[in-house]
């Protein structure tokens, strides 16, 4: 335990080297989104939360439209999906876990090439915003630790000493109740019960099979009278995916070890658990803090599996196969033919793209990169970590560079697809 730690406190020390950098090259990236921008001048904050599922507080400058959308609502709601309790019982739900830059997008676009599945990306990214004022996984060490909770200046105002530590000092438990509810939600399609910020989240929207609501929902009303078309927006939202037979969330904000609630709940969840060689995660974004450690497998072996980003890399096609047998999904000629296109582009696509030219070339790219003295600074603290998980140390820097040899070993104690 003390070597994960040791493993997991020079990570997130040579991270921090550029983090500020890499944060802020993500949001000039994220706000040259055409899509993004839109939603920026959208006014979602003044309606922060969805109305719940009960009789509109109507008041009398409401349109008789409104409130029969409003009663419609309602009665959808009561009659149909009320929990999570009536959601079809043959309905199955698959968690894509990980953290950030580790291949997740790339795993989770071969994942959903089967027709029959309806795909949530990131619906986690503003509730960790919500809590800490970053959208990265780490700063939830922040949360519920005193030393970071806000304190009066000589005004008497509030101030936190910690950028990423908000005023009244939320706990790591509250986030933790939060993103699994939301999580409940998108498993059973109960976007009704979402607050609009999380359901408004472009990086949900903005995919290929949620892009007609984004442009829906992107006129989010300033006046009532848009209400009849938002509630058309949600429940056809809501009628698509309860269209699919499977539900599939990708989340790199949801530690793993409270997992258990869902995985109660759901009897036919499954989780594929992604994980990467942390000196490629280094490389790749240094301001990802995210804790690298072992998952608890052994508890839930039939449902949850690990497999290694490098893994899917090497033979894409073969790592899909195995991943589809697992999550009981169909593989076709056509999904083969589509894992080979963007496992051999021309060229790359933009950092969040799930195109690759060479997508062994595209995860040993780090190689080229990384200076040898922080490979060797992880190597020293994550020994043990390499040694459950499959990857091994660079005894000298010519052996970083050189492409043709592996740093992922055949073997893997963790990796079970």
């Amino acid at each position: 335990m003390m070597r994960v730690s040791l493993c997991q406190a020079t990570v997130a020390l040579l991270f921090m080297v550029g983090a500020a950098t890499i944060l802020y090259s993500e949001h000039l990236w994220l706000k040259s989104r055409s899509l993004g921008t839109e939603q920026q001048s959208g006014g979602v904050d003044q309606f922060s939360i969805i109305p719940p599922p009960t009789p509109c507080d109507c008041t009398e400058k409401v349109s008789k439209a409104v409130k029969e959308a409003a009663q419609a609502r309602k009665t959808i709601v009561e009659n149909n999906y009320k929990d999570s309790n009536t959601y079809p019982k043959n309905k199955k739900q698959i968690i894509v876990l990980s953290y950030g830059r580790s291949g997740s997008s790339f795993t989770s676009d071969i994942v959903i090439q089967d027709p029959r599945t309806f795909f949530a990306f990131e619906p986690l990214y503003k509730v960790i915003i919500r809590y800490t004022g970053s959208d990265q996984i780490h700063d939830l060490g922040v949360l519920g630790n005193d030393k970071f909770a806000p304190k009066p200046n000589e005004k008497g105002q509030l101030v936190s000493p910690e950028p990423y530590a908000m005023v009244g000092a939320p706990t790591y438990a509250n986030y933790s109740m939060e993103a699994t509810q939301i999580l409940r939600y998108f498993l059973t399609c109960q976007f009704e019960y979402l607050k609009a910020d999380d359901l408004l989240n472009f990086m949900f929207l903005n995919r290929n099979n949620t892009i007609e609501f984004y442009k829906c929902f992107r006129d989010f009303p300033k006046e009532e009278a848009y209400f009849p078309k938002y509630l058309g927006c949600l429940w056809r939202l809501k009628e698509v995916c309860m269209s699919k037979e499977f539900q599939v969330v990708k989340v790199i904000r949801f530690p793993a070890r409270i997992l258990r609630p869902l995985l109660e709940e759901f009897p036919n969840l499954k989780i594929l658990y992604l994980v990467r060689d942390p000196r490629g995660t280094l490389s790749s974004e240094m301001a990802i803090l995210k804790t690298y450690a072992k998952t608890s497998i052994k508890e839930a072996a039939e449902t949850i599996r690990t497999i290694r980003y490098e893994t899917i890399a090497r033979d894409a096609v073969d790592a899909a196969k195995r991943m589809y047998n697992f999550l009981e999904l169909s593989f076709t000629p056509k999904i083969e033919g589509y894992i080979r296109h963007i496992t051999a582009a021309k060229k790359d696509g933009h950092n969040f793209s799930t195109l690759r030219k060479d997508s062994w070339l595209a995860a040993n790219k780090w190689r080229t990169i990384a200076t040898y003295k922080n490979v060797r600074a992880v190597d020293s603290a994550c020994e043990d970590v390499y040694d459950a998980v499959g990857f091994v140390k660079v005894p000298r820097e010519s052996y970083l560079r050189d492409l043709n040899t592996s740093l992922a070993s055949r073997e893997s104690r963790m990796e079970n697809v």
